[in-house]
């Protein structure tokens, strides 16, 4: 669990300003999320991927 910074509170307000900012929260993942939680990380990667490419 990262408790050294705030992420978690600045990342939304990062986002809004950000005009090809995704911002999303993967339950039960911490840090790493794409070790935390494979699936619901590469399914949200997929996504991604396929809109900045398409």
């Amino acid at each position: 669990r990262d408790t050294t910074g705030n992420i978690r509170k600045v990342a939304p307000q990062w986002a809004k300003r950000e005009p090809l900012c995704t911002y999303v929260v993967i339950p039960a993942a911490m840090h790493c999320a794409h070790m935390d939680q494979p699936e619901a990380f590469h399914k949200l990667l997929l996504e991604f991927l396929a809109k900045v490419t398409g």
